[in-house]
């Protein structure tokens, strides 16, 4: 079990989409998979949105409890911008992923209904 380093600015250059988010997570789950902790250097990336840690950090809550996704997945050169975010994004994630799978079900079913109304 080793470690596997991932310049996020290398999978995206801002940090703003979930499709982005999504593109992360591919990376950070092929490591975990084969044993290997994480370190992300968001180093050169100046832009986030929690949509896009929803989709990469956050949605590895159910497979890791908290206090082991903080052991598998180190984070650095976070700015101030994206540590609130990414902390938002924690805190939401964890009573998100709490909720039986129906609850979760009932809550993405009004959210794609409502971000459809924008389209």
């Amino acid at each position: 079990m080793g470690q596997t380093s991932i310049k996020v600015s290398n999978v995206t250059p801002r940090c703003l989409t979930g499709m982005a988010g999504e593109k992360l997570l591919t990376a950070v789950r092929s490591a975990l998979d084969k044993g290997d902790d994480v370190c992300l250097d968001f180093s050169d990336v100046t832009m986030f949105a929690s949509l896009f840690f929803n989709n990469s950090i956050a949605k590895l809550i159910p497979e890791l409890p908290p206090e082991n996704l903080a052991k598998r997945v180190q984070v650095k050169n976070l700015n101030d911008t994206g540590k609130k975010a990414l902390s938002r994004s924690l805190e939401v994630g964890g009573i998100f992923y709490k909720l039986d799978p129906q609850e979760r079900e009932n809550i993405e079913m009004i959210i794609k209904k409502s971000l459809s109304l924008w389209e």
